[in-house]
């Protein structure tokens, strides 16, 4: 799959979320195409079509942090999704404390300004997902030395890890299909 340069068939020139009026040109990297109204990624629902995408929260919206360290965007994100309603408030500081003890193992980061923070917690039922911006870039310690751009931060159950293993996956496969 390719980033799109417009909203999807039928749709054209206006955002399949909010409905407002865009104006979208390919850019570096690809799948970097926010709407600038509802920050919905406008090449996502392409990928949500097939179910795989159902634990991301606020429907793929990606969300811009203006984080300076690894810590405060993973922190950053947990908020947000506790904000969203996609994790209760009362596992987030298991959340963060797995994703802190995830990468003192290693980096998240993949290189090209991506890394997918993610851990695995009791007390949660399901897979839950979230997409971060930092456009400033933040330092993950990645492999090619890039600051980090985009996160793809998912938080699993200690009781589905095959749950958890095709969120990761899933995630894994549209990275591929953008790169």
């Amino acid at each position: 799959m390719t980033p799109a340069s417009r909203a999807p068939e039928g749709e054209s020139n206006r955002c399949p979320l909010c409905g407002d009026a865009i104006s979208i040109s390919p850019s570096r990297p690809p799948g970097d195409a926010p709407c600038p109204n509802c920050g919905v990624l406008l090449w996502w629902p392409a990928l949500q079509s097939d179910g795989g995408f159902a634990f991301l929260v606020g429907e793929g919206t990606l969300y811009e942090i203006a984080a300076t360290t690894k810590e405060d965007a993973i922190a950053t994100l947990v908020r947000q999704m506790v904000d969203q309603g996609g994790l209760d408030a009362s596992l987030a500081p298991d959340a963060l404390a797995a994703l802190y003890r995830r990468e003192e193992v290693g980096t998240t980061a993949i290189g090209g300004g991506v890394a997918i923070p993610h851990a695995r917690i009791d007390g949660l039922d399901q897979v839950v997902g979230i997409l971060g911006c930092a456009p400033h870039g933040v330092d993950f310690g990645s492999v090619d030395g890039a600051p980090v751009t985009h996160l793809f931060l998912l938080v699993g159950s200690q009781n589905d890890p095959s749950g958890y293993l095709r969120a990761l996956e899933a995630v894994a496969k549209a990275i591929r299909a953008i790169r």
